[in-house]
């Protein structure tokens, strides 16, 4: 587990970092989304705020969250819903970024794209899958992280673990 404890300065500072990386990951499309997930996921390996929210994601429950799940069913046909809760919608986005780039997981992204959204080409389905799944979560991260600014003290140390808590609704 990472450390919990940050100055508020940090937040601050991090979700400044991620508001312009969320920007980079953005222009993710067919032939760079390799290269733009290992730039986000590098993110959250790297940055520890976002290792923490990692931590946090990871140790979301249930198959609502499950990579391979999300992926057998898309390649059935449309891709499903993405979920309506915050937490498990970016869980859900997170293990599959993640799932991709594992090799061993046998997730192909560009298979997913063409079996589960819509267009007449691969690159309008990756277009497709960036915004309708990918745009979302960059959102969602952005939002969190605002959601923790506006609760910081002035000065100070706050719980970053509680915080993604607090506003992700975990328990």
């Amino acid at each position: 587990m990472n450390r919990r404890t940050y100055d508020v300065d940090e937040v601050r500072q991090q979700a400044r970092v991620l508001g312009e990386q969320s920007k980079l990951a953005s222009t993710m499309h067919a032939m760079n989304y390799r290269q733009r997930f290992t730039d986000l996921l590098a993110l959250f390996r790297r940055d520890e705020p976002l290792a923490l929210l990692a931590d946090v994601l990871n140790a979301h429950p249930g198959p609502d969250t499950d990579a391979k799940s999300y992926y057998a069913k898309a390649c059935q046909g449309p891709a499903p819903a993405l979920p309506a809760d915050r937490y498990t919608r970016m869980a859900l986005v997170f293990h599959v970024i993640s799932a991709v780039m594992l090799r061993e997981s046998k997730v192909d992204f560009h298979y997913l794209c063409t079996c589960g959204f819509p267009g007449p080409s691969l690159g309008h389905k990756v277009e497709a899958f960036r915004t309708g799944v990918l745009e979302p979560f960059l959102e969602d991260l952005r939002g969190l992280f605002a959601d923790v600014a506006k609760t910081l003290p002035a000065t100070g140390t706050v719980d970053l673990y509680e915080a993604y808590v607090a506003h992700l609704g975990a328990s």
